[in-house]
């Protein structure tokens, strides 16, 4: 059963499971608008609190595994590769509301029995990008012939496909070994790399403007 983001409290959660207990959960849902996922307050304290109302319906329907999907942004500001035991220090609103949930479902909220693995996700592209976000944007751009500014380009990003992530989280599920697990790569590239490479596949590097 494949649940929407959003739903209208909990009885607008448990309308729209399936009758019976329920065996495990990848939960993925939580608001991502590009232009302000980061900052947004409101949206970030709602995400959460409809986690946390999952978690306990789940509870009630013998949910024996949970797999969330946390993020990168959890962690501090790193030059380096990031293992599960770096250090965790949020900037954004967005990674100190997935830092909560973390930290509240590895506390005595947990029901009985559930099993939860935590996964953080790092940069994921692939089929239903939101068209907003970087590499779509330069894409459309290269294909069109346009130029398009960018900055240094000296950020190191770990990119993984989307279906690379999707099998990440499957085989979380079914180890439902608790414990925070990095989905990703673990090899960095600077973004001027990774436009570049891409643009070159589309059309002419050139267009990009660093």
């Amino acid at each position: 059963v494949v649940l929407p983001r959003r739903w209208q409290g909990r009885k607008g959660l448990e309308s729209l499971l399936p009758p019976g207990d329920i065996d495990a959960c990848i939960h993925a849902g939580w608001y991502a608008d590009t232009r302000d996922y980061l900052v947004n307050v409101a949206e970030n304290r709602q995400s959460l609190m409809d986690s946390l109302d999952l978690v306990e319906i789940l509870g009630v329907r013998g949910c024996k595994s949970l797999v969330v999907a946390g993020t990168s942004a959890e962690y501090a500001s790193s030059d380096r590769a990031l293992s599960e035991d770096a250090q965790v220090a949020p900037w954004s609103v967005y990674g100190a509301a997935k830092t909560s949930l973390h930290q509240l479902l590895r506390s005595s909220l947990v029901p009985p029995g559930m099993v939860v693995s935590w996964a953080r996700i790092f940069n994921v592209t692939g089929p239903g990008e939101d068209p907003n976000r970087l590499l779509p944007q330069v894409a459309r751009s290269v294909l069109a012939g346009r130029e398009i500014p960018l900055t240094a380009g000296t950020q190191v990003r770990d990119f993984l496909h989307v279906d690379d992530v999707a099998d990440g989280l499957v085989q979380a599920l079914y180890a439902a070994q608790p414990g925070a697990y990095n989905i990703s790569s673990g090899r960095g590239a600077r973004l001027s790399q990774v436009l570049t490479e891409l643009a070159r596949a589309l059309g002419d590097p050139a267009l990009l403007k660093f």
